[in-house]
């Protein structure tokens, strides 16, 4: 009977630990998750911001280049 219980609590506690841990483990996660999305979503606006701005004072370069042939009669 002691010896049942003793493996009881024994179970009760290694679960409790892997949920603690488990629990602490998703906490970290997300907030790195959390952190790098923040982070991305800043860069990305400032990105943008400095695109806008960028578009409006750039202007595009297009060559057109031809061909001509040149033929003689004999």
């Amino acid at each position: 009977m002691l010896v049942r219980n003793y493996i009881a609590i024994s179970n009760l506690l290694i679960t409790t630990i892997t949920t603690s841990t488990t629990n602490t483990t998703i906490a970290t996660t997300t907030t790195i998750i959390i952190a790098a999305t923040t982070t991305s979503t800043d860069r990305r606006e400032k990105e943008n911001s400095s695109s806008s701005n960028n578009n409006s004072s750039s202007s595009s370069n297009s060559s057109i280049s031809s061909t001509s042939s040149n033929s003689s009669n004999k």
